[in-house]
């Protein structure tokens, strides 16, 4: 009997408890690209899209189930008349969230990679162009 209301208990809980526990409030994320939002304003999704830019910060205001709502945070370069502003909020599914920090360190690393072989490029080609 003690097993069935244990059993019990542990089905129940585990209905009760978030469907994502790896996204909680308080949680920041640097953003890994471009991405289209749509802001929240006077308690609705609004229809004025902005976008997020590359490694700029979104911190996780709540979550319920699979989809948190996030403050978005611009360091100030904004990189045109469609970059979202500092402080505004929108919702994004946590499990897009997760795959923020993977996301931003590979695309981070490729732009160094590529950096450097842009470097070694030019200069090789200074280089050859001081050898004529």
């Amino acid at each position: 009997m003690k097993k069935i209301i244990f059993t019990i208990i542990l089905i129940l809980l585990g209905f009760t408890l978030p469907v994502n526990a790896a996204v909680h409030r308080g949680q920041q994320f640097r953003v890994p690209e471009w991405q289209w939002v749509n802001m929240i304003e006077n308690y609705s999704v609004s229809d004025a899209t902005c976008g997020i830019e590359f490694g700029n910060i979104v911190q996780v205001l709540a979550v319920e189930g699979d989809t948190a709502l996030v403050g978005y945070r611009n360091k100030g370069d904004m990189l045109g008349a469609t970059s979202c502003p500092d402080g505004i909020i929108f919702m994004i599914k946590t499990h897009v969230l997760e795959k923020f920090t993977t996301r931003f360190k590979a695309i981070l690393a490729e732009k160094n990679r590529q950096e450097v072989l842009i470097r070694l490029l030019l200069s090789k080609a200074r280089q050859k162009r001081s050898k004529k």
